[in-house]
């Protein structure tokens, strides 16, 4: 092939090929989180069962998903600014759709609040909590009304674990978490003193989860919309109750 020809070649095909590496990189997606046993983590089976759904999702739209595991803070930063595509399961707040587009609701998980067998703590407003000291997980959102709760006595720590610790050894009077993620705790790690701890009824509020995408990205909106389609697809074809079977133990997280 003469040089003229290789110009031509160049010329003719070059834009070809570099278009469809960044289609092939486009249809990449890469969530970050932080670990929420058992809907997602790094030392689950297939991540867990809510990265499970939402690879699936991705994958019927013809996408890969790679999935990075930091704390909270890192994962919200990083994706606001679009270094990694969204996130990995959020709850829905007006303030982060300023940076986000948010999918439709994936999967859901009642939120509690979580007490020593020994302690007397009731409630049905969250005023009569005032008195004691509660535990939070830095970043996260409960609802409007108790993040926005000043007259409540917060600390905040990184994990769950931290929390449940902080409650076993007194520093803490009541921590608020996921029902679903404080028992996967208490049956994996904490199983001696599972019998210490008690949920303090009735259950606060049942939060949906979502997959927030980055609006600092190419074409958000459609990757929203393509992560829609698919979770309706695959519940169509049977394959989200698949999932559901196969982690036995997140069979009450379907909404």
């Amino acid at each position: 092939m003469n040089r003229i020809s290789l110009i031509i070649f160049f010329a003719l095909f070059l834009p070809v090929i570099s278009g469809n590496c960044l289609f092939a990189q486009n249809k990449t997606i890469c969530l970050t989180t932080d670990p929420w046993e058992p809907y997602y983590g790094p030392d689950l089976e297939k991540g867990g069962v809510f990265t499970e759904i939402v690879r699936a999702a991705f994958k019927i739209e013809g996408y890969e998903l790679e999935v990075k595991f930091v704390p909270w803070k890192r994962a919200l930063e990083s994706s606001k600014q679009g270094i990694c595509s969204g996130l990995l399961g959020a709850f829905y707040t007006e303030e982060r759709t300023h940076n986000f587009q948010y999918s439709d609701p994936i999967t859901e998980t009642r939120i509690v609040f979580i007490t020593k067998i020994d302690k007397a703590i009731q409630y049905k407003r969250l005023q009569e909590l005032s008195s004691y000291t509660i535990g939070t997980i830095r970043g996260y959102s409960y609802s409007q009304e108790f993040d926005s709760a000043t007259y409540l006595k917060k600390e905040e720590v990184t994990t769950t674990e931290q929390n449940l610790n902080k409650l076993l050894a007194d520093r803490i009077d009541i921590f608020i978490d996921s029902e679903e993620v404080a028992a996967w705790l208490l049956q994996k790690k904490f199983k001696e003193v599972a019998h210490l701890v008690r949920i303090i009824e009735p259950v606060y509020t049942v939060k949906k989860l979502y997959v927030p995408i980055s609006k600092n990205i190419k074409n958000y909106q459609k990757i929203v919309n393509d992560l829609n389609n698919g979770i309706k697809k695959i519940k169509e074809n049977g394959t989200y109750e698949a999932i559901l079977e196969h982690f036995p133990a997140a069979k009450a997280m379907a909404p």
